[in-house]
């Protein structure tokens, strides 16, 4: 059954019969801190790349949470899967980069924000997770573009991806 929950005469959220769902209202104010809003991508593609500077993979790695509001932090979860066919020892390197306002996410160093390291052996796998709070110096709400970038210290080829595992990104977007 359709219908709106209302206090007063304001509309916090409306429900439709039509596809079963229920709509927040855009004037609801959440506490600040309070996770509004979560995005989850997956993807068992294996793009490659071969930089020794930051890049794309072949498939960009990357997702967009959508309907942001204003002034909102975003927790950033990355989960991936990274192979190389170095043969021989090679760092792994990765920057988050917010496509939408054109800017690097996180305090890096020199190195980039996160990263790992191959052995000897050819064709070693890494499985690197990495959490990042963010809150873009301006946002006006709307969409929020998140690529991971990868670089090794040398022009090695790195995968993303490998045996049938997945990497993932997630997003939760947090009020301000």
């Amino acid at each position: 059954m359709a219908g709106t929950l209302n206090i007063g005469s304001k509309t916090l959220a409306t429900h439709s019969t039509s596809n079963n769902t229920i709509s927040i209202n855009s004037n609801v104010v959440f506490p600040a801190e309070h996770i509004i809003q979560t995005h989850f991508f997956s993807t068992t593609a294996q793009p490659s790349v071969v930089t020794a500077t930051f890049d794309s993979f072949s498939t960009p790695f990357k997702t967009t949470i959508t309907n942001t509001k204003s002034n909102s932090s975003f927790l950033i979860l990355v989960s991936m899967v990274v192979l190389t066919s170095s043969g021989s020892t090679a760092t792994f390197r990765a920057r988050l980069k917010d496509n939408t306002n054109n800017a690097t996410v996180g305090n890096e160093g020199t190195n980039g924000l996160f990263g790992g390291f191959f052995g000897s052996g050819f064709s070693d796998v890494l499985q690197i997770n990495h959490s990042e709070l963010y809150s873009p110096v301006s946002h006006a709400g709307g969409s929020l573009e998140i690529e991971v970038l990868v670089k090794q210290h040398t022009n090695y080829t790195t995968y993303l991806n490998t045996a049938g595992l997945s990497s993932s990104l997630t997003i939760l977007e947090i009020s301000g």
